[in-house]
């Protein structure tokens, strides 16, 4: 809630011309507007831009609905040092406002790339009687709409101006030196749950990877480098070629890619006012064999396909004559499911790539569900079971971890993945005099969630979005040697969200966000944990802010960078002794052990 002369930094913007500048939180009966400015302490991504020699950063800020975006102006001094010198949002108004901005990256060409994560689901929407509490009525809040829990339908949604075809998009933003921006979702891209779009050295291939559960991994090869407004989309198929029900960490696949039906900008653009789920697809019940776990998902009538995607369950579709494209963009994931591509990954996150090796590397932040060999959970709500392989393919077999993997990819000289193994897998802690408190063992990682290289040292930046450690980490994993250091600490309940490697100038960067301090608590595990909640109400007061409504000290989310770092050929961490791994953990301070094992603090730049 920092506030740069007339803006709020994280305030929640309305649509152009709506009577608030502001979202409102809602007043304490839940059901009717408030009078307190609606005020984002989840930044999520931040980009670090170099236009025409000066200097810009793009934040995205995940929660509340709606999200929020905002394009700053840096100066950097003579030694590297950055502040902001103004902040405004950036206006979604054209799109439907923004929905949900998870993780970024930075194109070849220096333009920010976005995106919008955890789509809504669009059958739900257009079958519902009733909406009542959630996302989309929150979302409303965009148009200057708090409509009571008890009477909110998708009639009051669609005349508040929400479509659910309209968001799941990645979105660029072109920034220009005089400090204004142009921004557009990519809708031929399709609508999945973006966690993060990259682009490869192409300028046309971008990997895009999709979080949830029983997601998929997906490319689009647009027609015509650095214009990424038209292109094909295709889906992957992963063949697995290590032994059934292996350990994650062992399990090896080869990669086929499949193309998918791809409609243009303009066609998704005139469709999402018109068309529904309905339009789409034919549907009918998935029938279960009743025996349980391994059964098959079986539709009733021919001619319609089983696919299990999205965390929804087996269903049973058939795509209406002359709507593959639509459909094949609007409903990505259950057609790529549909085209027979791999749809059983779990939480899939952040993606980067190492040009000198020719690899890919992504988080996984678990392993289970559908990557599982016809696994059963239950619904711990409904308490019925839960199958994620009936109606899919099962492509994927291997046991759970629910610590994580980073995957590796061989690209061949079309930047195309052909071979898939894991790097590194975190690994369940079973010491019982400490497995209370981490889940996972804190000398390697849980639930990683961005990547991002910095290819001139052959080291790989891994964050973590997790309830397996007490205090989120960021490791440094060496490529040469697989040695591991840990690099910095979140305060308790907070993610480590989007690490990234930028180059302002003649110095480099790490920027790092904190997100949402103390926002996670685990109230339903042993006293141990519970315990660190108290340490919320000693939590370091941070710098005062200027908002009306800024929260608790110490609790406000903030972004900023570690470094600068010169120029240099040099190792940015030293990985003969792990000092990092030695120290006492802190909740309240963020570090970073950088060149001969100086301690760097982070700048925070907004919070």
């Amino acid at each position: 809630g920092d506030k740069f002369g007339a803006e709020y930094a994280a305030g929640v913007t309305t649509k152009a011309g709506t009577a608030d500048k502001y979202a409102m939180q809602w007043a304490a009966d839940g059901n009717s507007k408030g009078t307190e400015k609606l005020v984002s302490n989840d930044p999520d991504f931040t980009s670090l831009l170099t236009i025409d020699g000066k200097f810009f950063s793009v934040t995205h800020f995940e929660t509340p609905r709606p999200g929020a975006a905002y394009l700053s102006e840096l100066e950097q001094d003579d030694k590297g040092k950055l502040t902001v010198k103004a902040t405004k949002a950036i206006d979604f108004s054209t799109d439907g406002g923004l929905w949900i901005p998870c993780a970024g990256s930075v194109t070849p060409w220096m333009t920010h790339l976005g995106s919008e994560e955890y789509e809504p689901n669009a059958r739900a929407f257009y079958e519902s009687t009733t909406l009542g509490k959630g996302s989309i009525r929150d979302f409303m809040r965009y148009w200057g709409k708090y409509e009571p829990e008890a009477t909110f339908t998708k009639e009051k949604a669609i005349a508040g101006g929400f479509y659910p075809y309209q968001y799941g998009y990645p979105w660029e933003t072109v920034v220009k030196s005089d400090f204004t921006e142009t921004t557009k979702k990519l809708y031929s891209h399709g609508r999945q749950a973006w966690e993060l779009s990259y682009v490869m050295p192409d300028s046309r291939t971008v990997y895009g990877t999709d979080d949830g559960t029983n997601v998929f991994f997906t490319y689009f090869k647009a027609n015509t480098a650095k214009d990424l407004s038209a292109g094909t989309n295709y889906c992957a198929k992963y063949t697995q070629t290590s032994a059934a029900t292996s350990e994650a960490k062992d399990w090896t696949a080869t990669i086929e890619w499949i193309a998918m039906p791809t409609a243009t900008h303009d066609d998704v653009e005139a469709a999402i006012k018109t068309t529904t789920f309905a339009d789409l697809f034919d549907s009918e019940t998935c029938k279960y064999d009743k025996s349980g776990a391994g059964a098959d998902g079986v539709c009733p009538t021919a001619g319609f396909t089983s696919v299990n995607t999205g965390g929804y369950g087996c269903e049973c579709l058939k795509v209406k004559p002359g709507k593959e494209a639509l459909a094949g963009t609007l409903e990505k994931r259950r057609y790529a499911g549909y085209l027979g591509c791999t749809t059983e990954f779990r939480k899939w996150e952040g993606i980067t790539y190492d040009s000198k090796n020719k690899k890919i590397y992504t988080a996984l932040s678990a392993v289970q569900y559908g990557m599982e060999d016809n696994a059963t959970y239950v619904d711990k709500k409904k308490g019925t079971p839960i199958y994620y392989d009936v109606g899919g393919r099962n492509h994927l077999k291997m046991k759970a971890n629910k610590c994580g993997c980073v995957m590796e990819m061989e690209v061949d000289e079309n930047f195309l993945a052909t071979k898939a193994k894991m790097l590194v897998c975190g690994v369940v802690n079973v010491d019982p005099a400490t497995k209370d408190v981490d889940s996972c063992v804190i000398t390697g990682i849980a639930s990683p969630d961005n990547v991002a290289m910095i290819g001139e040292l052959d080291q790989l930046i891994i964050g973590e979005d997790t309830e397996g450690h007490v205090n989120d980490l960021v490791w440094i994993y060496d490529l040469k040697s697989g040695a591991m250091t840990r690099i910095a600490s979140t305060p308790y309940g907070s993610e480590t969200t989007s690490p990234y490697w930028h180059t302002l100038g003649d110095y480099n960067y790490m920027t790092f966000v904190v997100q949402h301090p103390y926002g996670e608590t685990k109230d339903d595990e042993p006293a141990t944990i519970a315990a660190m909640k108290t340490l919320s109400e000693k939590a370091p007061a941070m710098p005062k802010t200027n908002s009306d409504s800024a929260p608790p000290p110490g609790t406000a989310g903030y972004v900023g960078y570690i470094g600068p770092f010169p120029r240099v050929n040099k190792a940015v961490v030293s990985t003969s002794t792990d000092k990092a791994a030695a120290a006492p953990r802190s909740v309240s301070s963020s570090i970073f052990y950088g060149v001969m094992g100086a301690i760097m603090t982070l700048v925070v730049l907004v919070h």
